[in-house]
């Protein structure tokens, strides 16, 4: 079985979670057999494979209509952060919305966006069941179609023999910039008198003087800042060091930083942002957005909790798992009509 993968962006345009996603199911993907290739939408007429895996939108519903044509069978694992936090009854009138401004941009401008892919894919996989049913909702997946594959763990997070860095504070995982909140939580540090210590570098595109302001803030004791931790090994043990993790962004799909906490059974808050909720239900601790007056106080209680041993258990997967749920999906689908074998 052989796989072409295509991700819409330079994956080092985005470190975090959704490369990790990527390169860690390709690597597991790997281990099980399956023959994985980058595809060249340029080439698409000269590679060779079976499936072909959309991680982001296609270019264009022409370039998935073309790959169809040629035999491929077609999978899309598109991520919808913003769109899952849509209020349940909005999810509908955004379907309207598309197929009106379908009608008003005519079929052949309107499949510059590549959307028409959901309800002829052969597999659309979901990350959590909220965001299957979004899918569904407003792109018109097809329900038989579409499966739920959660995110996995690297398995450095799982061993509590891996050196640790010790911090009496709270980490706070990702980028530096507005949708995550940074210089909102690093002035609610400094006014709860909590230590934490900022993971992550500017995303590609930041502005600077939201990474320049951010940096005004920092003063090394309530907010201290690590900067961009490449090294797995590393970020486990500073995980497994520190009192708790922290994480109040205005979005998540499914954030890995909470997952590696919970691994490294270090406890976990973040946004009381729906789907966070609904993923988790009462294994984590919730928050307002950090410019709300009772973040402040919210930090300073979790803090507080961890210190005292405060203990979370959530069912994690690793990525071996989540390797196998997909292969079981490539291999359904190619059963289905016959493999293509190209």
């Amino acid at each position: 079985m052989k796989v072409l993968h295509y991700i819409g962006y330079p994956l080092s345009w985005a470190k975090g979670g959704h490369a990790v996603q990527i390169m860690q199911t390709i690597q597991a993907l790997e281990r099980l057999g399956v023959v994985n290739e980058w595809l060249d939408p340029a080439r698409l007429d000269a590679q060779k494979a079976d499936i072909v895996h959309y991680w982001s939108r296609p270019p264009s519903d022409f370039h998935w209509q073309l790959a169809r044509q040629q035999g491929f069978k077609l999978v899309i694992s598109e991520l919808h952060a913003v769109g899952v936090l849509r209020p349940r009854w909005r999810w509908p009138m955004r379907r309207w919305l598309s197929r009106g401004l379908r009608r008003a941009l005519g079929s052949n401008l309107y499949g510059r966006f590549g959307a028409g892919i959901y309800p002829a894919c052969d597999a659309a996989v979901a990350v959590t069941h909220q965001e299957a049913e979004y899918m569904q909702v407003v792109f018109g997946a097809t329900a038989a179609k579409t499966y739920c594959i959660p995110n996995g763990v690297d398995e450095i997070f799982f061993d509590p023999n891996v050196s640790v860095e010790p911090f009496a504070g709270l980490l706070y995982i990702g980028y530096i910039c507005a949708r995550k909140n940074s210089v909102a939580v690093a002035r609610a540090a400094r006014q709860a008198h909590v230590p934490v210590k900022f993971i992550g570098g500017a995303p590609f595109g930041a502005r600077d003087s939201y990474v320049d302001e951010f940096k005004s803030l920092v003063d090394g004791h309530s907010v201290q800042w690590a900067g961009e931790i490449t090294q797995r090994e590393r970020l486990a043990g500073m995980i497994r060091g520190a009192q708790g993790v922290l994480l109040a962004s205005q979005s998540e799909a499914s954030p890995l930083s909470i997952l590696e906490a919970l691994a490294c059974q270090r406890p976990v808050m973040a946004s009381a942002l729906r789907n966070l909720r609904a993923y988790y239900g009462d294994a984590i601790c919730y928050c307002q957005q950090p410019d709300q007056p009772a973040f402040a106080g919210e930090l300073r209680a979790f803090y507080e909790h961890c210190q005292h041993g405060l203990v979370q258990k959530f069912p994690l997967s690793r990525w071996a798992d989540v390797a196998a749920e997909y292969a079981r999906v490539y291999r359904r689908i190619l059963e289905t009509n016959g493999a293509v074998n190209r």
